[in-house]
């Protein structure tokens, strides 16, 4: 049976902290899933792209395909995405049990996605809102089709996503899991080389 522990530990969940590998990460977000945490810096095709001035959104776009991807070869029930420029809103523990009760309560189903950076009532469904992707839930189940779409798109990478839970006929739950630092994300830039790389 699923549970708390399980979801913790990285038996539901593979959590991915999307960075070009420039910025250090918050400590407590590599906690969050505790045996599952990947840190996903820019690939070096990516990193070639924002050599060429390939608009950043594509390169972005990209980057989350090849996440979605990586995601969908493992056998974990769920996706977790959060960029650099999060901080966990609550302590950690706290951090944990809402992302475990939000996504493995009576309410939830594969048939969703969860935006956990807004405030909402998030056992209410709705729809799908394409406003950045700081914080995403994505039921693995969905990746490899979500993957697809992207890829075929020409739309930035959270509005891309928006279109493409919405063709498959996802809705959309929200819980404020994290909230922003203030400070500009990295996901855009070159990646550094991997000896002076602090996120890793």
């Amino acid at each position: 049976m699923r549970n708390i522990s399980e979801t913790l530990s990285g038996k539901i969940v593979s959590a991915y902290i999307v960075t070009s590998g420039s910025r250090s990460i918050d400590p407590e977000l590599k906690e969050l899933v505790e045996d599952d945490t990947t840190i996903f810096p820019n690939s070096p095709s990516e990193d070639e792209a924002i050599a060429e001035n390939v608009k950043k959104e594509t390169v972005y776009t990209r980057k989350i395909v090849r996440l979605l991807r990586d995601c969908s070869a493992g056998q974990k029930e769920f996706c977790l995405i959060i960029e650099d420029d999060a901080v966990l809103v609550h302590d950690i523990d706290y951090s944990k049990k809402l992302l475990a009760s939000s996504i493995l309560s009576r309410y939830g189903n594969y048939e969703e996605i969860y935006d956990c950076g807004k405030t909402g009532w998030w056992p209410l469904s709705k729809e799908v809102r394409g406003n950045n992707l700081m914080c995403r839930v994505i039921p693995n189940m969905h990746s490899t089709e979500l993957a697809n779409l992207l890829e075929a798109s020409d739309l930035p990478a959270d509005l891309a996503l928006k279109e493409a839970a919405i063709s498959i006929g996802l809705r959309e739950r929200r819980f404020k899991l994290v909230e922003h630092t203030g400070y500009k994300t990295t996901i855009h830039e070159s990646s550094p080389r991997y000896e002076d790389n602090p996120a890793v």
